[in-house]
């Protein structure tokens, strides 16, 4: 969306006016309105009434997504977040944390399966529509392997070689945003103190793709 503007001066001598009958009692805030037309792009244009020959410059705004309302559970469920990104976002962008279902009776490690599962499926269709987005997608829905949960709080995470599903995962600017939901999506459960990631049951490959130290568990205090 885009709103426009006159030229400065002008604007400076209308607004140094407004404020001068304001404080006279010529004219309340309430009696104040700022003109503007929408174009027929969609854009908003503020109009200058001292002025007949407008002469616009055009301002960017930025997007934004917007965010869904959520939906109370079903009593046999319990809900738990995966997390997607803001299509408008710069890099690294920041998560907005989306509801899923899972049953109220899973066990600890059914629970941590269900979410990186519904993580991996990426967006639903109305989440994609509100402009959220994520590298993963119903490519990617598959990709989970295998997942455990031990007591001493690791959590086992055995993924499919995403390299292969996603392009340019190798990419630096890339591992953020495959690692970033993993882990945010996970230590949403306090039981999960830290995090051993594999490709097709390798730490050494999960760590040759990402170019980081092989075999490294993500901490909660560290990731």
């Amino acid at each position: 969306m885009s709103i426009r503007r006159h030229s400065f001066k002008k604007r400076v001598l209308l607004l140094v006016i407004l404020l001068f009958m304001t404080a006279c009692g010529e004219i309340t805030n309430e009696q104040i309105e700022i003109p503007t037309i929408v174009n027929s792009d969609g854009s908003v244009s503020v109009v200058d009434p001292t002025v007949s020959d407008q002469a616009f410059e055009t301002v960017d705004i930025a997007e934004v997504c917007l965010l869904l309302p959520t939906e109370e559970p079903d009593p046999e469920m319990m809900t738990v977040n995966v997390y997607f990104a803001c299509t408008h976002d710069s890099l690294p962008r920041a998560l907005y944390p989306f509801s899923r279902e899972v049953p109220k009776d899973a066990s600890t490690q059914e629970q941590l399966h269900l979410s990186i599962d519904a993580l991996l499926a990426g967006p639903t269709e109305m989440e994609r529509e509100a402009d959220f987005t994520s590298v993963f997608s119903l490519i990617t829905a598959n990709a989970l392997n295998s997942i455990t949960w031990g007591e001493d709080g690791t959590a086992t995470v055995d993924l499919v070689n995403l390299a292969y599903l996603i392009p340019n995962a190798s990419a630096s600017a890339m591992h953020g945003e495959i690692i970033r939901p993993l882990n945010q999506t996970l230590f949403q459960f306090e039981r999960v103190k830290r995090i051993d990631y594999r490709f097709d049951g390798s730490c050494m490959t999960f760590a040759e793709v990402f170019q980081t130290t092989p075999c490294q568990y993500r901490t909660r205090a560290g990731w």
